[in-house]
This record gives C-alpha cells, sequence and structure tokens, in this order.
C-alpha cells in the first residue's frame, strides 16, 4: 500500500525542468511556517494516465479554497504533467504531483505569492495483494474543523497519527471515521463498500 520513489525523478519548477528534489522552499515561507500548500495526485502506467485531467483541475480548485491565486489552469498544469511523462520510458509507473504554495503572509496568505511546482516520479504501484487495516481513535476532521475540501498538505499530520496508531497495533493502515462516527475513508486512500454489485 505504501506509495515509494524509487527512481528517477523531476520538477517543473519556475518554467523548467530540473532533476532530482530542488530546494523550492525558504525557512520563513508560508508554506513552511503557516500551512498554505497544496497538492495532488496522479498516476502514469502502461501508457495511461487516468483522470490526469480531473487531478490537474482539482489542484487549482484546492488552491483557492486555501486563498491562494494560481496563475495556470489546469488544461496547462495537465500539458506541463504530460510533458514531464514524455522524459519518461512509457513501461515506467509514475506518480505526477502539481503543487501550489504560498511564500508570503502572516497567517492569510499573500495570495499573488502563489508559486506552482510539478513533480514526475518514478513510483510502483503497490502489488495488490491486500493489506491489514484496524479502527483509530482519530476521526477524519469535518469542513467546519480544517480545509478538508481542498487537498491541503495540512491535513496530512492528522493521517500520520492515524497511521502511526495503526503500525502501533500491528495493522498496515486504518478506518477513519467522521465526527458522527460514519465510515468515511482508510488513513490515505479512499474506502469503497460493494454490496450486490454496486459501489
Amino acid at each position: 500500500m505504501a506509495k515509494a520513489h524509487t527512481g528517477k525523478s523531476i520538477t517543473y519548477t519556475d518554467g523548467q525542468w530540473v532533476e532530482g528534489n530542488p530546494m523550492i522552499l525558504g525557512a520563513m515561507d508560508h508554506a513552511v511556517w503557516l500551512g498554505s500548500a497544496v497538492f495532488d495526485g496522479a498516476r502514469a502506467f502502461n501508457g495511461m494516465t487516468p483522470d490526469l485531467d480531473r487531478h490537474c483541475a482539482r489542484a487549482v480548485r484546492s488552491a483557492r479554497l486555501m486563498g491562494l491565486s494560481p496563475d495556470i489552469s489546469g488544461p496547462e498544469i495537465e500539458a506541463i504533467a504530460r510533458q514531464g511523462i514524455g522524459q519518461f520510458d512509457a513501461a515506467l509507473e509514475l506518480y505526477i504531483c502539481p503543487m501550489f504554495f504560498a511564500t508570503e503572509g502572516f497567517i492569510v496568505p499573500e495570495p499573488d505569492t502563489t508559486r506552482f511546482v510539478l513533480t514526475v516520479a518514478e513510483a510502483p504501484i503497490p502489488a495488490p495483494d491486500g493489506f491489514s487495516a484496524c479502527t483509530t481513535s482519530f476521526c477524519r476532521p469535518a469542513t467546519n474543523m480544517a480545509p478538508t475540501e481542498a487537498k491541503a498538505a495540512c491535513l496530512y499530520p492528522n493521517v500520520a497519527r492515524v497511521l502511526t496508531e495503526a503500525k502501533g497495533k500491528g495493522f498496515d493502515t486504518a478506518v477513519v471515521a467522521d465526527p458522527q462516527g460514519a465510515v468515511a475513508e482508510f488513513a490515505y486512500a479512499n474506502l469503497f463498500m460493494v454490496k450486490d454489485g454496486a459501489a
């Protein structure tokens, strides 16, 4: 179930592609101190990129929900992503990650300091051999508690708490409930229930 980057990675930043993991944040940037980063994650495998357009559009939507001001559209992000994908062997399994973040602002990010980067990395899809899951004492925040409508980096420390608790119990992940106790998701993956052939 783990997502691992195992080989080559490239990052699009300031209008150019850079090999590896370039330093793009400063120690005093808003995203570091105050959590204004958003991202999305898409896959490329077997020459396919399922829902790449939707992932790119969601990255823009997430940025706006966090008070950022993206100056690039979903289709433009998709075009950049496809440029990056084209720099890899078509047989490789890749992870595509567009990201927005702010560099300035006190508590509230200054929208006009929004930056965009996109990473493409080798990341094999985990084998479909199952995983173990438990319940957790933590819950997915409600929309009036955290920016859950966005794919925001600030949500992931809670995910880390869930995983730490699950690993401590000897499980791979956990089933997470919402504040009312209804099943919401796995720690960092969607959870679907199928009954009589319908999800």
